[in-house]
């Protein structure tokens, strides 16, 4: 898959050290796991979930037996926002062409939201407490159906088994 670094589809282009930031993994691919945006980690490195997160989500599929190489993941907004803020609805919409790219590209079957981010940008709502853990069968993309589970992660948890919900 090629990036655009010269895209301005939203004001992140201009504060992002990596510009477009698309996913990392196998395509085709079964799943795809989609998070909210870039970090520092991310930014300074060009690819997805290395830093603090990257090392819970490695923990997370260790557990239940998948490694990186099983999965394609990426981020709903592609730009790092300043100071690691929630993206604005406006980043989200403006990157969704990336991650409908990213989906038709990678063709998963199953898809986990990490995120209200994730989910707001993929099925157009938000509430990922009230929807955590409910598979849903709408269109993740205008190609086709996947099967799609939204999910969060709580990192306050304070015991090694993690509050994934």
């Amino acid at each position: 898959m090629k990036r655009d670094p010269s895209c301005k589809l939203c004001p992140l282009h201009a504060t992002a050290e990596y510009v477009c930031l698309l996913g990392d993994g196998p395509e085709p691919c079964e799943a795809m796991i989609v998070g909210e945006a870039p970090g520092r980690r991310e930014d300074d490195t060009g690819r997805p979930f290395v830093g603090e997160s990257g090392a819970l989500l490695d923990t997370l599929m260790e557990k239940v037996g998948l490694r990186r190489d099983d999965v394609y993941i990426t981020n709903a907004v592609h730009c790092r926002p300043p100071d690691n803020r929630t993206p604005k609805g406006k980043e989200i919409n403006a990157c969704k062409k990336w991650l409908d790219y990213e989906m038709a590209m990678v063709k998963p079957k199953y898809v986990l939201l990490l995120g209200n981010t994730a989910l707001q940008s993929t099925l157009k709502i938000k509430g990922i407490k009230a929807l955590r853990g409910v598979p849903s069968r709408k269109k993740a993309s205008p190609t086709s159906r996947r099967f799609i589970r939204p999910t969060c992660c709580d990192p306050c948890a304070r015991d090694d088994r993690f509050s994934t919900y």
